[in-house]
């Protein structure tokens, strides 16, 4: 019927949940209820439900039962209402507060009448309420009245209550992770950094214009809800894409600063894997792959255990890069006793091969990613050399230099398809072999060449 609303908060200790409803109680005011009004709407469901109770008393009596079969031993109750009565001995709505065991919040901290009488302020009257358990009563630490506005909120005062939920759930937040974010501000070059890239990515997405354009559009009236939630949703998730993407950009870069080693690697992911987990409080297929590679098994935690995991893995990374020298010569070693072993060679051979294959693969990155953040990818021109009767050769003197895309397309094109065809007068591409080996290798002639067979038929042969 469209009467209340609700949402569980669940803390993370001792399993403290806190129900917070929000609901209209309907009522009757001039004794007469239009076709068309909410009195009416609901009498007539409760009607085809076979409940005789008016609209009014059915309220109270199906939110207590609602609440009765949701509630449990560790529930909070929070009920905000507009229960179209005043609190009066007597009254269904102080019989009801004190069936559920609830305290009135508007009377405990004096708050001010919710509903006016225009003519005489002195008879103002309170018919909306702020109903809670006793053990949320005392972890409020401020409430207060809001002016009348009647474009807003009719002939109503809304009234704001701030319920400390850190000490009502018992929640904690450790410092030491604030600190320690990706974006480190004591940096300054990394908050310049970090400020730029914001900055060009937001000028790049226009976000600025489609933020000015969207108000303008809610400001002129006459929109589509859905559309413009949609619209801000877009905005809001673009916005929060540029700031991950500024503050990744803006990491330390480990590579140089400490010798690598399995050890180093494995601090780092296990910092990650936290930080995942605080963020979520299920097991995600994140969360399940970081965990498998670390060998580390999901298990419920409280954000404080968490938040110490965490600080113990950044414990174990300084420890680490400490003594990477250590860790990575250690590391060294085992790899080379094993790539000696299977290269029947000497250790200290193996350990120089090992350097020289890592210094490989490390040029080669440097080179990839200057590759990759150049601004121009494309070939912007390509030279061949030919002689006198259009072959290739080496001859830079003779070359001739393309720069247009068509000719550039034509050149790389007939390159490859040079280059492709050079085997063709190679044993294996023509003649008796190519046929009997085929383009896979198989058949009674490979077998004859794996068995020695084909030497008697093939002895005097050149190919052979």
């Amino acid at each position: 019927m469209g009467r209340w609303s609700y949402i569980c908060i669940k803390g993370t200790k001792e399993d403290t949940k806190i129900l917070f409803i929000t609901g209209y109680r309907t009522g009757i005011r001039t004794g007469n209820a239009g076709v068309k009004t909410a009195w009416s709407q609901q009498n007539t469901m409760l009607i085809k439900e076979g409940k005789k109770l008016p609209p009014h008393d059915a309220f109270l009596q199906d939110m207590e039962t609602w609440i009765c079969q949701f509630r449990t031993d560790n529930m909070e109750i929070v009920l905000c209402m507009d229960a179209n009565e005043q609190w009066t001995e007597g009254a269904d709505i102080v019989k009801f507060a004190r069936s559920m065991q609830l305290k009135n919040v508007n009377r405990e901290l004096g708050l001010q009448a919710t509903h006016p009488n225009i003519s005489n302020i002195q008879r103002s009257t309170t018919i909306d309420y702020c109903l809670c358990s006793e053990k949320v009563l005392s972890y409020v630490s401020y409430a207060t009245s809001t002016p009348y506005d009647l474009e807003v909120l009719g002939d109503h005062r809304g009234f704001i209550i701030d319920i400390n939920m850190d000490e009502l759930l018992r929640e904690e937040t450790t410092v030491d992770e604030i600190r320690s974010r990706k974006l480190v501000l004591s940096d300054p070059k990394s908050v310049e950094k970090y400020i730029k890239a914001v900055e060009k990515k937001i000028q790049k997405q226009n976000i600025f214009h489609r933020s000015m354009k969207l108000i303008q559009k809610v400001n002129k009236g006459g929109y589509n809800e859905q559309w413009v939630m949609l619209q801000y949703n877009k905005l809001d998730r673009e916005i929060h894409g540029i700031c991950t993407k500024a503050e990744k950009e803006c990491r330390p870069d480990w590579a140089g600063k400490y010798e690598w080693s399995p050890d180093l690697a494995k601090a780092i992911k296990t910092i990650n894997y936290w930080r995942h987990r605080l963020r979520e409080a299920n097991e995600t297929s994140t969360i399940k792959n970081k965990g498998q590679e670390l060998g580390i098994l999901f298990t419920p935690l409280s954000k404080g255990t968490i938040h110490q995991l965490l600080n113990d893995s950044k414990k174990k990374l300084r420890e680490v890069q400490q003594k990477s020298r250590t860790y990575r010569q250690k590391h060294l070693e085992e790899l080379a006793t094993q790539y000696a072993t299977q290269n029947n060679m000497t250790t200290q051979r193996a350990v120089l091969e090992l350097l020289a294959h890592e210094e490989s693969r490390g040029m080669f990155r440097q080179l990839r990613q200057q590759i990759k953040n150049t601004d121009r990818r494309q070939i912007r021109a390509v030279w061949e050399a030919m002689d006198e009767d259009g072959n290739h050769n080496k001859d830079e003197n003779r070359r001739i230099v393309y720069d247009q895309g068509s000719e550039i397309h034509r050149a790389l094109l007939r390159r490859n398809s040079e280059h492709l065809n050079q085997a063709v007068g190679t044993p294996f591409a023509s003649g008796k072999l190519y046929k009997g080996l085929k383009w896979d290798g198989t058949g009674e002639m490979s077998r004859k060449i794996l068995n020695g067979e084909i030497l008697n038929e093939y002895r005097f042969n050149a190919e052979m």
